[in-house]
């Protein structure tokens, strides 16, 4: 979310973005995170565990797609390549709609450490899989985690992408100068993601409900730098 009065367009004070990662499917078959908390042994599959991310492309996707047809709000879904490649048909179904597709890694691992050449393919091979299946190429992308390495921007903008999300810094987007142009940068509001606000017992739907309008409201009414 972010507020610049003057900025956007038709006098909107306010702009939110809504995002939806996709990721069912990226997982690594084995040691992913859950609400199976019981570890599985070495060298097994954890079944009980990939079936929680499958219920997401079954289940959860369909349900905020309707939901969001609902309200006719567009979002952006962080595609992981692996997801896309073992559910095509979701996300197709995403772009169907009239959503864009950002992308999001290979796989649902961390990239920071890889050398230059090889985090290049890792976000390539990603960008291949949602053109071969949606159609469209990505130009935004989230990294695993919101953790970013030092090549990572540079590479971004060399495979044309024009922003990243990876950033926790500021409420409004802003511009910095990668490569010897601009590139954007859309932060990240991380405590209201699911990181921070779902994966907890006391997890509440009508607290997190209130948090969101909260956010809305005081953004709303925050003084846009250099209006006064």
């Amino acid at each position: 979310m972010s507020s610049n009065e003057g900025f956007w367009p038709n006098g909107a004070r306010l702009a939110v973005t809504v995002s939806m990662q996709f990721e069912a499917g990226g997982q690594p078959i084995s040691g992913s995170g859950g609400p199976i908390t019981e570890p599985v042994l070495p060298g097994f599959p954890d079944l009980g565990q990939n079936s929680f991310y499958d219920y997401g492309a079954r289940e959860g996707v369909p349900r905020v797609l309707d939901l969001l047809d609902k309200h006719d709000i567009k979002m952006t879904s962080f595609m992981i390549g692996d997801a896309v490649r073992r559910h095509p048909e979701v996300a197709a179904e995403i772009v169907r709609r009239g959503h864009e597709a950002g992308a999001h890694g290979r796989s649902w691992q961390r990239q920071y450490q890889l050398p230059r050449p090889q985090e290049t393919d890792w976000i390539t091979d990603s960008v291949k899989a949602i053109e071969d299946v949606t159609g469209t190429r990505p130009t935004g992308y989230n990294n695993y985690w919101i953790r970013p390495g030092v090549n990572t921007l540079e590479i971004l903008q060399d495979l044309d992408f024009t922003y990243h999300i990876d950033d926790l810094s500021a409420d409004e987007p802003f511009l910095q100068r990668i490569n010897g142009r601009p590139f954007a940068t859309v932060p990240y509001s991380v405590h209201m993601n699911d990181i921070t606000s779902f994966d907890f017992p006391a997890f509440s739907p009508a607290d997190y409900e209130q948090q969101t309008v909260d956010e809305f409201e005081q953004l709303s009414r925050r003084v846009p730098p250099g209006a006064g």
